[in-house]
């Protein structure tokens, strides 16, 4: 249903706020809205088209096998870390990596700045 939504919001000449209070109403988490404010093409802080940076329809034509894909194991390689500088969504704390990423080195991540 995200995707879907996704795809019927009136989003362009919107900034981003306001975008965000729209997804806030309809009970979306601030987590997801974090990610999908994320891949809106934004010119002067506004969206310039209704086109998101993801594929939506790769994600709507595949989501029974997204949602059934099972990683099992984990990634013992070598793994450079690259992050925005103001990322919010991105916690270099996060659990997930240690549990999937063991050999994770989190002094060398690298951070971007714009």
């Amino acid at each position: 249903k995200l995707v879907e939504l996704c795809k019927t919001l009136d989003i362009v000449g919107k900034p981003k706020h306001d975008i965000r209070a729209e997804l806030r109403k309809r009970k979306v988490p601030r987590a997801v809205i974090d990610v999908m404010l994320q891949n809106l093409h934004l010119k002067g802080g506004k969206v310039t088209e209704k086109q998101w940076k993801i594929n939506l329809d790769y994600i709507i034509d595949n989501w029974e096998n997204i949602l059934t894909w099972d990683f099992e194991g984990t990634y013992d390689g070598p793994l450079l870390i690259i992050k925005g500088e103001h990322s919010y969504t991105m916690k270099l704390k996060d659990d997930c990596l240690y549990t999937n990423f063991p050999n994770v080195n989190l002094d060398e991540a690298v951070t971007v700045i714009p």
